[in-house]
């Protein structure tokens, strides 16, 4: 049976930060043109370069080839061959019709590993959530249905409570990259992002920090 979400959220804006009550209208905006261009792109390269474009206000657009949400396979490959870091995002799977992104988690790894945080409304008229990587991993989340979009908090709660091989996604992969790398080095190894959440970025970054604070003041002690 999916877990359905509560209607508020149990976390404390002092401990977290964000607005956690703040709850977009919608997650199908139909007078968006940010989400109209980059709407469900994959790749978080391609993102990238549309944002910019965006920004610019020029005009210089990218060809439609990479407007796409989906690349064409051959393009995609060729984009890998020019730098791995290309790929990431991808090889997501594909999107159920009617299906947006609401969230992504990206990392700075060789080929830009990308985590992609989903929803869709079904028959029931309920919204359903679902998280998908790259490699095919099985999460199990602690809210997977609700009446209305989620709240940051939920948002949070969702993020630092999906279960996979371990809990979360954003804390457990820092873990692991600290054993092989410094922990100063890790500061822009992994971000999130939203169109519909715009404390989810911060909020992530002060939990990075903190995080990768603690493992240099630990290193610190260490070599004392």
């Amino acid at each position: 049976m999916a877990r359905r979400v509560p209607l508020s959220s149990p976390a404390s804006p002092k401990q977290l930060g964000p607005d956690l009550d703040f709850r977009p209208g919608s997650y199908w905006p139909g007078d968006s043109l940010r989400l109209a261009i980059l709407g469900n792109i994959q790749g978080e390269a391609r993102r990238r370069l549309l944002e910019q474009a965006l920004e610019a206000g020029d005009g210089d657009f990218p060809p439609e080839s990479l407007l796409r949400p989906v690349l064409e396979p051959g393009l995609r490959d060729l984009l890998g061959k020019i730098h791995p870091s290309f790929m990431g995002g991808e090889y997501l799977p594909d999107y159920l019709p009617e299906e947006v992104e609401i969230a992504r988690v990206a990392m700075n790894s060789t080929t830009g590993d990308v985590i992609s945080i989903r929803a869709n409304q079904e028959e029931d008229g309920l919204l359903h959530y679902r998280v998908v990587d790259e490699y095919a991993r099985e999460f199990r989340l602690p809210l997977e249905v609700s009446d209305l979009p989620l709240s940051t908090g939920q948002m949070i709660q969702l993020i630092d409570g999906a279960e996979w091989d371990d809990t979360g996604l954003i804390l457990p992969f820092l873990e692991v990259n600290c054993e092989y790398d410094d922990a100063e080095r890790l500061r822009d190894f992994i971000w999130v992002s939203s169109d519909f959440y715009p404390d989810l970025a911060g909020h992530y970054r002060r939990v990075t920090d903190a995080f990768l604070d603690s493992k240099v003041h630990l290193a610190e002690e260490e070599s004392e």
